[in-house]
């Protein structure tokens, strides 16, 4: 049995959860563990079982996980999980500019340490989910941008590092999503912040993507369960940061 490890499952129509729902499609004989945020219960049949965790807290995240890889040895850890906090810079608050930094790159980072030895001994793999943030500075979000930028150089540096331990890590950076609870949120604080209006907002990010649309979340989850169904498919994607969309 091949057991995955998938943070951000449970929020409203979440990549994490969708992930979770294609994975047990396409891949026979395998377990599931989500971890929520606290208050967040995952969507039933998404995953076989759940733990509840602030992953802005990194004390307390880190003797979680060693208890969950005691119970159940990791082959492939996803981490998805991420937050937002939009605003101009002269107005950044620290408390939440720090917060979306442990979310988006702290968290990552100290989870896959605590896994590095059960996912070396079964030839693991560990896919973060980075964003086209990293790569485009999106006005009013230079918290979001910044650690998505963190989160891909450390996921080329752990990629050199674990990958003599024969752990494959990756990362993949889609464009928008359709339809999530950040999406949602996003298109409705971007025309507060930046005083447009919603048709204003709508052309403005039109006009900064090759794609007009939004990419489809289950179509993207569908792809991700099929690179990780087996080795052979992701192994030569080591250290690389796969755009899908832009």
């Amino acid at each position: 049995m091949k057991t995955f490890l998938v943070t951000g499952v449970g929020a409203e129509n979440s990549l994490g959860t969708k992930i979770c729902f294609a994975l047990r499609k396409h891949v026979e004989d395998c377990q599931i563990i989500g971890i929520t945020e606290p208050g967040v219960a995952p969507e039933i049949g998404s995953c076989q079982a759940f733990f509840s965790a602030d992953l802005s807290d990194i004390h307390s995240l880190e003797p979680l996980i060693k208890t969950i890889s005691k119970a159940h040895p990791i082959d492939c850890l996803i981490n998805v999980a991420g937050t937002n906090y939009m605003e101009w810079i002269q107005n950044l608050d620290y408390g939440n500019f720090m917060d979306v930094m442990a979310v988006n790159f702290e968290a990552p980072v100290f989870i896959t340490k605590n896994l590095v030895s059960t996912l070396a001994a079964r030839n693991g793999t560990v896919l973060n989910i980075i964003s086209m943030g990293a790569h485009k500075p999106f006005r009013t979000s230079l918290p979001y941008n910044a650690s998505k930028a963190a989160l891909k150089m450390a996921t080329h540096q752990m990629a050199r590092e674990l990958g003599e331990k024969g752990i494959t890590v990756f990362g993949i950076s889609p464009n928008e999503l359709e339809g999530t609870g950040m999406t949602n949120d996003n298109t409705a604080a971007i025309p507060k912040i930046r005083g447009w209006s919603d048709d204003e907002a709508e052309e403005y990010r039109k006009k900064n993507a090759s794609l007009s649309t939004r990419t489809n979340p289950d179509t993207l989850a569908d792809f991700i369960a099929y690179l990780l169904s087996s080795k052979e498919r992701h192994i030569n994607l080591a250290g690389v940061d796969l755009y899908y969309g832009d």
